[in-house]
């Protein structure tokens, strides 16, 4: 258990989605905070000045603390002088500090004048990606700045530093929901590292479509052309234990959107097999039906190009599918690239970024701009 108590001013964030545990890895399920969950993976951070929470301490007590329950509304979902008992891994009381006494021995955190919120999760993720303009080429090619080669070493060379950043930000669980072969040694790194999110991994990306820019010896996105190389590509991954098996359903105009849906359905089929889920990047309306016709237990971007209709919400129910909406994707990508923010020194106009797309593109749609943008 990584416990800090974070100081309560800038304490806006929103509730994330949260993961099931490792030890349910048939499901892999993303489930929306309910108070039992959200109590049970709180995350606390100790703030400047304070004293650092020992981790061989079995018994931790966060007493006069204000408790944050995402799921009230209005003042309710604020609990001040609150007092929470941490028991190794778990959380074992929550209630008001003038009934709740900390044990005998336990490690006593002050946490007047401090917030104590959920650990959030980010459920959609990509640790190969470092968020700068060198990380994905194949929409915003900067390699004659940066090869994308050393922007590949330079993130994995700081993993143990991303891990820190995410817990420094309340984030205590994320999903990688599809990279390199190296994301499974990722997970493994961050089970073996205290200051260190729960990591959720997806493989390579199975594709419709080819990605040769970012294909250097472990590629994270790998093309298939039939139903059989997508079932390939499954079987790769098996032996990994995935949390999710990712699909990157791109639909291109003259392409055959029923054989691409075979492609998905087998690729579906033999996760499913395996007791792995499904995740599926499918921003067009018709390509998220078809995902889900096939078998999608995720979305993991929003319906971006129209409005969703009755027979994507019927699809959605019957699969009790995930959806995930990366309000933030396309925007992030091209607000820094707009004239006022700096794009101007890259030599772009806000009209022509490359295959980045226009900032006024906001989100959806299997044009290079959200291609290029994210997995």
């Amino acid at each position: 258990m990584r416990c800090h108590v974070r100081s309560s001013h800038n304490q806006r964030r929103r509730p994330g989605l949260g993961t099931e545990n490792r030890g349910m890895p048939t499901s892999g399920r993303l489930t929306s905070w309910s108070a039992s969950l959200a109590i049970g993976i709180v995350f606390c951070c100790v703030n400047a000045g304070a004293a650092e929470v020992s981790s061989k301490a079995r018994v931790v007590a966060i007493v006069d603390t204000t408790v944050v329950y995402p799921d009230r509304e209005g003042g309710a979902a604020l609990q001040p002088h609150s007092t929470v008992l941490i028991d190794g891994s778990r959380i074992s009381a929550v209630g008001p500090s003038s009934s709740i006494a900390p044990p005998k021995g336990a490690q006593v955190v002050d946490g007047s004048g401090k917030w104590l919120i959920p650990g959030l999760t980010d459920a959609h993720v990509h640790f190969f990606q470092s968020g700068n303009f060198y990380t994905r080429p194949d929409g915003l090619d900067l390699t004659k700045r940066v090869p994308y080669a050393s922007e590949v070493a330079r993130n994995k060379a700081r993993l143990a530093a991303t891990f820190k950043v995410w817990i420094a930000s309340g984030v205590t669980s994320v999903v990688d929901i599809g990279g390199p072969m190296w994301n499974f040694e990722v997970r493994s790194a961050a089970q073996a590292t205290e200051a260190a999110p729960y990591v959720a991994v997806a493989g390579p990306l199975v594709s419709m479509v080819a990605d040769p820019k970012l294909e250097l010896d472990d590629p994270p996105i790998i093309k298939a052309a039939t139903p059989q190389d997508g079932v390939r590509l499954v079987d790769r991954q098996l032996p990994h234990k995935p949390d999710y098996i990712k699909v990157w359903f791109i639909h291109e105009a003259g392409t055959d959107l029923a054989a691409q849906e075979a492609i998905v359905r087998a690729v579906g089929d033999a996760a499913h097999k395996a007791g792995v889920p499904l995740a599926v990047h499918a921003t067009e309306l018709t390509t998220a039906k078809a995902a889900l016709r096939a078998g999608a237990d995720y979305l993991v971007h929003s319906v971006g190009d129209e409005p969703i209709d009755a027979e994507f919400l019927e699809l959605m129910k019957r699969n009790n599918a995930l959806y995930c909406p990366t309000l933030w994707v396309i925007s992030g990508v091209c607000r820094p690239l707009a004239p006022d923010r700096g794009g101007a020194a890259l030599g772009r106009s806000p009209d022509r970024v490359d295959d980045a797309g226009p900032p006024e593109y906001s989100q959806g749609g299997t044009t290079s701009a959200h291609r290029g943008a994210d997995g």
